[in-house]
C-alpha cells in the first residue's frame, strides 16, 4: 500500500485493521512493512487499540501528543524505522502504560523524554538512532523490573551506567553501544543473552565480570573502550558463547592459563577478536583445538609469536583470519574448507530472543577491521561475504605455501610486510575470486607468474619492494595497475614500468591467402628465412649453368635444345591467331 491512511475518526468503532501480510491479533493496528507516507491524526481517538505497528514505512513528519492523546488501552507502539519525530511537551503524562516500546529511528531528542519515565509496565525499552545528545537521567535507575530488552545504541549519550545495569532486572538484551558512556564495567546480568558495550570509553579492568554467572550469553563484545589490565580467567560458564569481541583496548599480559578449559568448552564460538590490545606469547594451541566452528579469529595488534601451526590447520570452518601486526614466524595453511569453495556465503549472526508470545531477531553487525583494498575499513556483517586472510606485519619466514592457491573462494588475501622468500606460487591464477593481493614488502624474487593474469576480479595489487624480475606478463589486467603496484623490484620491468632491455614487440604475421587472422597462424607458417633465399639463388645458378654446359659440350643435345624451341615459338603463334 502507497499513500496516507484515510481519515479513521469515520470509523469510531473500529477495533482491528490489517493493511498488510501479518498475524491477526484483535485489537491491533498494523501497518508494518508498506509504503505508507504518514498517519492520519484521528488516530489518537481509537481507545481500543492496545497495539500500533507502523514500522518500515517510509513516515514523515511530527507525531504529537494529539495523535496519541486518547490510546488509553494502548500496550505497544512500533514506530521503528521511518523519518518521524515525536515531540511532547516536558511534563506530558501519556494515558496509557506501555509494555513493548519500539521507536529506533525515531527523533526523540536532543533531551530525554521524561514522559518514559512513566512507564511502569514496560519489558522492551528499544531507543536506538535516536538523535538523543543527553547526559543519562537519574531516573533511568528506577527502571521496570520486568525490563528484558534495553537499547540505546548509536546516540550520543553520556554518564556511567555501573548503578544501572543490576542483577535485579532479568535482562535479557543490553545494547549501550556507540555512545558516550564512560566508567567501569556494569555488573553482566545473570541471565543476559546479548550484552554490546562497544564503541564508548569504559575503563578499568573487567574482572568484575567474574562477580556474574553469565551461562546464557551468546554475543558478548567490550571492543573500542578503554579497558585494561589482563583478561579475566573465569569463563568457564559461557558455554554458549558465539560471538566474543575484546578488540581494540588496553587489555595486556599474556592469554591467562586459566582461559584454556573455560574457552574450550565454548564449541559455539564462531568470532573471537583480541585484537589491537596488547597480549604477549605464543597463540595458544586451544583456540585451534578446541574452538572448531570459529569463523572469524582476529588477534591483530598485539604481541603473539612463534607459531600458528595449531590455530590454522584445524578450523575448517573459519572464512576471516586477521593475525596482522604481531610476531609471528611460522605458517600452516592445510584446510580452510570454506576459503576452497567459491560459491556460497557464510552465516548471518543472527540471535533470536524469546519471551512471552513474541520472539525478537538481532542481527549481528561486526566492527570488525580489515585491510581492504589498500586502506582499514570497517567490514559490515562480515561472516555474510568476506573472506579474507591478513598476516601482515609479522616476521613470517619462508616460501608462500603451496595450499593457499586451492584457496578459490578468497578474496582478500594480505602477506605483506613480512620476511617471505622464493617465487610467487604457479597456480595462483586459479584463485579466480581474488579482489585484493598484497605480497608487498617481502623478499620474494623470480619471474611474475604469467596466470596472475587470469585473475579477472583483482581490484588491488601491491607486489612492490622484492626481488621480482623479468617482464610483467601482458595481458589486459596487469598494466592497468599503477606503477607503485610494482615498484621497488630492480629487476622488473615491462609496461606500466620502463620496457624491457632488447624487446622488440613481435611483428603481425598475414597470410594472404588464407582467412586465418594473424594471430592465429603458428610457427609452421613463419615468413622463409635469409637462408632459405641465399639457397634458392645458389641452387638456380647451378641448375641453370648444368644445363647450359651440358649444350655447349655435346653437339646432338644443342641441335635438339634448338628445334624444341622453334617448335615452342610455332605453337604460341597459331594459338595467338585462334
Amino acid at each position: 500500500m502507497r499513500g496516507p491512511l484515510p481519515d479513521l475518526a469515520l470509523f469510531p468503532s473500529l477495533r482491528e485493521l490489517h493493511l498488510g501480510f501479518q498475524w491477526r491479533i484483535p485489537q491491533e493496528f498494523w501497518v508494518s512493512s508498506n509504503r505508507l507516507e504518514g498517519l492520519p491524526k484521528s488516530m489518537g481517538q481509537l481507545s481500543n487499540l492496545e497495539s500500533i505497528d507502523a514500522s518500515y514505512n517510509v513516515l514523515k513528519g511530527i507525531i504529537i501528543e494529539s495523535h496519541l492523546s486518547n490510546l488509553s488501552s494502548l500496550v505497544d507502539l512500533d514506530l521503528s524505522f521511518n523519518s518521524l519525530a515525536l515531540k511532547t511537551s516536558f511534563d506530558w503524562l501519556p494515558p496509557f502504560q506501555l509494555q513493548f516500546i519500539n521507536l529506533p529511528s525515531c527523533n526523540l531528542g536532543p533531551s530525554f523524554p521524561k514522559w518514559l519515565h512513566s512507564q511502569n509496565n514496560c519489558t522492551v525499552l528499544e531507543i536506538s538512532l535516536a538523535n538523543l545528545s543527553d547526559a543519562l537521567p537519574s531516573w533511568f535507575s528506577d527502571l521496570p523490573l520486568n525490563l528484558k530488552i534495553l537499547t540505546l545504541s548509536n546516540n550520543h549519550i553520556s554518564g556511567r551506567v555501573s548503578e544501572l545495569i543490576v542483577n535485579k532486572q532479568d535482562y535479557m538484551v543490553i545494547d549501550l553501544s556507540s555512545n558516550n558512556f564512560s566508567g567501569p564495567l556494569p555488573q553482566v546480568p545473570t541471565n543476559v543473552r546479548i550484552f554490546y558495550l562497544h564503541k564508548n570509553k569504559f575503563s578499568g579492568s573487567t574482572s568484575s565480570i567474574c562477580k556474574s554467572t553469565t551461562g546464557a550469553a551468546t554475543s558478548l563484545d567490550l571492543s573500542h573502550n578503554l579497558f585494561s589490565g589482563e583478561l579475566p580467567d573465569c569463563w568457564m560458564n559461557m558455554s554458549n558463547l558465539v560471538v566474543l569481541n575484546l578488540a581494540f583496548n588496553n587489555f595486556s599480559g599474556k592469554l591467562p592459563h586459566g582461559i584454556l578449559p573455560s574457552f574450550s568448552q565454548c564449541q559455539l564460538l564462531q568470532i573471537l577478536d583480541l585484537g589491537g590490545n596488547k597480549l604477549t606469547g605464543r597463540i595458544p594451541a586451544w583456540i585451534g583445538t578446541d574452538l572448531l566452528n570459529l569463523r572469524i579469529l582476529s588477534l591483530r595488534f598485539n604481541k603473539f609469536y612463534g607459531s600458528i601451526l595449531f590455530i590454522i590447520c584445524q578450523l575448517q570452518f573459519l572464512q576471516i583470519l586477521d593475525l596482522s601486526a604481531n610476531g609471528l614466524s611460522e605458517q600452516c595453511f592445510n584446510n580452510f574448507t570454506l576459503l576452497h569453495q567459491e560459491n556460497g556465503s557464510g552465516e548471518s549472526m543472527n540471535f533470536s530472543v524469546q519471551y512471552d508470545y513474541m520472539p525478537r531477531s538481532y542481527l549481528y553487525i561486526g566492527n570488525l577491521l580489515v585491510q581492504w583494498k589498500n586502506q582499514e575499513a570497517e567490514y559490515k556483517n562480515p561472516l555474510l561475504y568476506l573472506k579474507a586472510i591478513d598476516l601482515s606485519s609479522n616476521k613470517l619466514v619462508g616460501g608462500i605455501p603451496k595450499e593457499i592457491a586451492e584457496m578459490r573462494g578468497l578474496k582478500s588475501l594480505n602477506l605483506s610486510r613480512n620476511d617471505l622468500n622464493g617465487s610467487i606460487i604457479e597456480g595462483i591464477g586459479q584463485m579466480k575470486m581474488l579482489e585484493s593481493l598484497d605480497l608487498s614488502r617481502n623478499q620474494l624474487s623470480g619471474m611474475i607468474p604469467k596466470d596472475l593474469a587470469n585473475l579477472t576480479f583483482i581490484g588491488v595489487l601491491d607486489l612492490s619492494n622484492n626481488h621480482l624480475s623479468g617482464r610483467i606478463p601482458s595481458s589486459t589486467q596487469l598494466q592497468t595497475f599503477e606503477r607503485s603496484s610494482y615498484s621497488g623490484n630492480a629487476k622488473l620491468c615491462g609496461p606500466p614500468l620502463q620496457e624491457c632491455p632488447g624487446y622488440a614487440p613481435p611483428s603481425p604475421r598475414i597470410d594472404h591467402n588464407s582467412n586465418m587472422n594473424p594471430q592465429e597462424l603458428d610457427d609452421d607458417d613463419d615468413f622463409p628465412s635469409l637462408e632459405f633465399y641465399i639457397s634458392m639463388v645458389l641452387g638456380f645458378f647451378v641448375a641453370f649453368w648444368g644445363i647450359l654446359g651440358s649444350l655447349i659440350v655435346n653437339h646432338s643435345w644443342r641441335n635438339a635444345y634448338f628445334i624444341f624451341l622453334m617448335d615452342v615459338k610455332n605453337w604460341l603463334a597459331m594459338i595467338s591467331r585462334v
